[in-house]
């Protein structure tokens, strides 16, 4: 049977999505310290991916710049650089594959995958 712990205190200023993301993470794994502060920093990406996600609802997808003319909103661009973040930060976390979880050596899925990628070409060479 599994524990029922309490989620720990979020940090200042996170909003829905952090704090969902905070609450649910914080009890599902035990983090060390350092670790805290890259979940802090997860779910602080993720409210900012949620705050420009709005703003994008309503921004035009093509604006007028003077020197090139139609170019793609710029908030695109920080969507895409705020995903990457995400990324790294959840690599950096080991966080499980959505869809998989992890296998008994404690690696994600994918690790796996890497590590038996790299095993089939290392035979080979």
């Amino acid at each position: 049977m599994k524990s029922i712990r309490e989620p720990l205190p979020p940090p200042a200023g996170l909003a829905e999505r952090g704090l969902e993301a905070w609450n649910r993470l914080t009890v599902e794994y035990d983090f060390r310290t350092d670790e805290v502060h890259v979940v802090r920093e997860f779910c602080r990406t993720l409210d900012t991916l949620e705050r420009l996600a709005t703003e994008l609802e309503s921004a035009p997808t093509m604006v007028m710049s003077p020197s090139q003319g139609l170019v793609p909103n710029r908030l695109f661009a920080e969507v895409r650089q705020q995903r990457l973040a995400l990324r790294g930060l959840a690599s950096s976390l080991a966080l499980p594959d959505a869809a998989g979880g992890r296998g008994g050596d404690g690696m994600t899925v994918s690790e796996n995958a890497r590590k038996a990628s790299r095993a089939r070409w290392s035979r080979g060479a």
